[in-house]
């Protein structure tokens, strides 16, 4: 009378509590040599290149380096024309323009370290961060010397693969009859994490539509329409940046004339693309990716009035996943007198339900703060925030907020037109998000994680002061049902021994590897009966040297 077992490896994600945290940054910036000193400062911000991560046991070691970008007045000069009916008489006075753009990038950004304590992590996870810029604030604190201190804000991700070998059939000879119950189960099962660097090296021609560029002010770089294709042995990841820059124009004979925006985007077309492809065995598998995009060493210099050219290291993150679906033995028993001890462990993880990708649609009148008039809007740049969701019946629910930065023009008398207006959390005024997902089949207590994505995005002038924004942001939403199953870790029939065989009394000394399961085999008896003649609490723990009763009798 025997059985035997087949094994399977059963593999699933252990996802870590994403932590965030703020990180402070500071330091002092010099303006470059050949740069203007400033008189007024307008508005400045930073942006995060891809960090550096250092894993050990229970702590994060995030560095990286900010680049601050500022937008300021210059002192005003003795031969500044400020009478348009000068400028006609003698052109050759020119107009001077006061405003200035500088920014500190690549080895002349602030470094920054930050360790965080985060428990349960250890170096062979896979572990990533999302960076926002917050709070950033400058100081002129001499001619030429500026005090910078922003917030960097820091979410992690944690996930590794879990595992265990279980039993996935039982086959049972003759005349033994053996009732196995299974349960189906789907899986994500974590295959690899890509990394790579996509080098960008383009010009962009500004619009003939536009005036020519005699300086740029500032600009601002999105990666957008992020996605992935799995081919035959190869997983390609694609995607778009836009830029929008703010410049100085000029007219024909060089001479600097008003502030205009121009923007690189998708909707007219002139985006830019990037594409990697990565190879990896395809065939036969339903695989997943998430994708990340961070963007490194980016440089926007002006080579003719008509023409940019734009440097950036685009460095890519691509964690691949295969859904896979098995049966898993829970229970194996038998009819009669015939015995079959069985070896199970308690499993908890998180069954895989599949992803869908929504659309929250935005629609605001805002108020423009302070009491400037705007003439003409340049760019703006939304970043969702604080992003919830919730599952409900077939359906999530989105809660959340965008944060909104505004750079116009004004008839302001102050020596410049330029103003920057902002929607955001630090001064309780960001924009609502809400809306609903459909995904059929979740209900309320499934797991979901999202990624998101401004897709669009349009303010338009409705009044003095009044502002219409509009857009659409992107969700794609993985869910996960956390599940418990008793799973079988193995079988074996118990062969009937004749108890007169057995002395009244007899004890077994645990040794080196030994586990209550290899003693049971080697005593034909089951674990159960020897956990409780011993009053072992955990079968899976004994220590060496301990002393066993070995039950005499099966029951």
């Amino acid at each position: 009378m025997s059985i035997s077992c087949q094994y399977d490896s059963m593999s699933y994600p252990f996802f870590l509590g994403d932590l965030s945290k703020s990180i402070s940054v500071e330091g002092e910036l010099r303006l470059a040599d050949n740069s203007p000193l400033v008189d007024k400062i307008l508005w400045g911000n930073f942006t995060a290149d891809a960090p550096v991560l250092t894993v050990f046991d229970d702590l994060l070691v995030v560095s990286g380096k900010v680049s601050p970008y500022l937008l300021y007045l210059t002192k005003p000069s003795e031969k500044e024309v400020v009478s348009e009916g000068d400028l006609n008489e003698n052109p050759g006075l020119g107009f001077e323009r006061r405003e200035y753009g500088a920014r500190w990038a690549n080895e002349n950004g602030l470094d920054y370290e930050e360790r965080i304590t985060i428990p349960g992590l250890h170096p062979g996870m896979l572990v990533d961060v999302d960076l926002s810029s917050a709070n950033a604030f400058f100081e002129e604190i001499g001619p030429g010397q500026i005090s910078f201190h922003g917030q960097l804000e820091v979410t992690v991700h944690g996930v590794e693969n879990q595992g265990t070998q279980v039993v996935n059939e039982v086959v049972a000879q003759t005349p033994l009859k053996v009732n196995v119950t299974k349960e189906p189960v789907k899986l994500e099962k974590l295959l690899d994490l890509r990394k790579g660097i996509i080098p960008i090296q383009t010009p962009l021609i500004l619009s003939n539509l536009k005036p020519g560029a005699a300086r740029i002010l500032t600009y601002q770089v999105k990666s957008t329409g992020i996605n992935y294709e799995v081919g035959r042995d190869k997983i390609f990841v694609k995607g778009f940046l836009e830029l929008a820059m703010v410049y100085v124009g000029c007219d024909d004979d060089g001479l600097p004339t008003e502030v205009f925006a121009h923007e690189w985007n998708r909707t007219a077309g002139t985006a830019i693309p990037f594409e990697t492809s990565i190879n990896m065995d395809t065939d036969d598998k339903e695989l997943t990716v998430l994708p990340r995009i961070k963007l490194s060493n980016g440089k926007l210099e002006m080579k003719t009035p008509r023409e940019m050219r734009y440097w950036v290291d685009v460095q890519y993150e691509a964690v691949v996943s295969e859904v896979v679906q098995k049966e898993v033995v829970s229970n194996a028993d038998c009819s009669g007198d015939q015995v079959i001890d069985v070896l199970k462990k308690l499993l908890n993880f998180e069954e895989f339900l599949g992803e869908k990708t929504g659309v929250i649609s935005l629609e605001s009148s805002l108020d423009l703060p302070g009491s400037f008039v705007p003439e003409r809007l340049l760019v703006w740049e939304g970043s969702p925030k604080d992003i919830t969701l919730e599952a409900a019946e077939d359906k999530v629910l989105v809660e959340g907020s965008l944060d909104l930065r505004l750079i116009y023009v004004t008839d302001n008398t102050d020596g410049s037109g330029v103003q920057v207006a902002n929607w955001d959390r630090p001064s309780n005024c960001s924009i609502p998000l809400a809306g609903v997902i459909d995904f059929p089949g979740i209900q309320p207590g499934t797991l979901l994680r999202s990624q998101v994505e401004v897709d669009s995005l349009n303010l338009e002038l409705t009044g003095e002061q009044t502002i219409q924004a509009t857009g659409t942001v992107m969700l794609r939403v993985m869910a996960r049902a956390p599940r418990s199953l008793m799973a079988l870790r193995d079988c074996a029939a118990v062969e009937p021994v004749d108890p007169s065989s057995r002395p009244s009394m007899l004890f077994y000394v645990v040794q080196p590897g030994d586990t209550l399961w290899k003693i049971a085999r080697q005593y034909q008896i089951t674990v159960d009966n020897l956990a409780r003649a011993n009053q072992v609490p955990d079968p899976d723990r004994i220590d060496n040297g301990q002393k066993l009763l070995i039950p005499k009798f099966m029951g």
